[in-house]
């Protein structure tokens, strides 16, 4: 199964896309910065095709809660 078909089969009001390689819970990000986001003590970057979705889609209509 690839990445894309896993995240169709996600809940979209939780996971998100980051990059080729990276989907995440939004619950658990503990913060981001334009270049990546990060979830305890590790930092997924965000590939430059998932920034503009990635913000659009979770930092400006949501917030990120700790």
């Amino acid at each position: 199964m690839n990445i894309k078909t896993i995240l169709t089969r996600l809940p979209g009001q939780l996971f998100a896309r980051v990059s080729k390689s990276f989907i995440v819970n939004t619950a658990h990000i503990s913060s981001a910065d334009v270049n990546a986001v990060y979830i305890r003590d590790e930092e997924i970057a965000i590939g430059e095709n998932y920034k503009e979705a990635f913000f659009k889609d979770f930092i400006d209509s949501k917030t990120i809660r700790r």
